[in-house]
């Protein structure tokens, strides 16, 4: 790894030697290296991020990595301040310019949209966590695996009453379950957003087979319980 980037800090002014260091073999080890966008690592990745795609067969390949750095550097610091008072609110406009300015707009919107969503989640502030989750998956979010939506689903079902937001969790329910149909776990989210939109007889069918499926779980049976006697399944 050492001599790596040592090769690394000698060629990147050369973009002929810096295309050919991007391979297969060394993509990896070079995103392993990354801590800062002042390493050579990230460096030399960034500027050749469309051919690492290229290389790996996988469209924004870099795109985690990329975020986590200018999160990292660009708005975590500025944000979760300890200084900021308690009545702080982050002036997303300004964060957005210096990320854009520095990387792309691309970059700036996804990344702020993040940021938004997780600072609703510790500022408690569930309406603008929700709006802001919802973007974020629906525009930018590359991870569309069962366990991310579900998770996401969940999230809406928690903390949302509005039923445009709940069907948005339905809808990613319902993919999460066609990507994993015998999930237990998949089946009771999307059981509880049903439940939760007034579609009781679905809902209470929905449940019934989760239990089936781990009839150990009491979280379940406990569910299953209340949606037959009409009782809230998110409170």
């Amino acid at each position: 790894m050492k001599i790596l980037s040592f090769l690394i800090a000698i060629l990147i002014p050369c973009s002929i030697y810096a295309q050919a260091i991007i391979t297969k073999d060394n993509i990896d080890s070079l995103m392993s290296a990354v801590l800062s966008s002042n390493d050579n690592s990230f460096k030399v990745l960034y500027k050749n991020r469309l051919k690492v795609d290229s290389v790996m067969g996988i469209p924004n390949y870099l795109q985690g990595m990329i975020d986590f750095i200018i999160a990292k550097e660009e708005i975590d610091p500025i944000i979760f301040s300890k200084t900021n008072p308690e009545k702080y609110k982050p002036n997303w406009d300004k964060i957005t310019t210096t990320i854009s300015r520095k990387y792309n707009i691309d970059y700036a919107n996804r990344t702020v949209t993040g940021a938004k969503v997780r600072w609703a989640s510790w500022k408690q502030d569930w309406a603008e966590h929700t709006k802001n989750l919802i973007i974020f998956v629906e525009k930018y979010d590359t991870d569309k695996s069962a366990f991310n939506l579900n998770n996401k689903a969940w999230s809406i079902f928690e903390h949302s009453n509005k039923t445009d937001e709940l069907n948005t969790a339905l809808k990613w329910s319902n993919y999460s379950l066609k990507l994993e149909p015998a999930s237990a776990n998949w089946i009771d989210t999307n059981a509880n957003i049903l439940y939760k939109l007034g579609k009781n007889k679905e809902a209470i069918s929905l449940e019934e087979k989760a239990v089936k499926l781990e009839p150990e779980n009491q979280e379940f049976k406990i569910n299953l319980e209340k949606m037959k006697n009409g009782v809230s399944t998110w409170q």
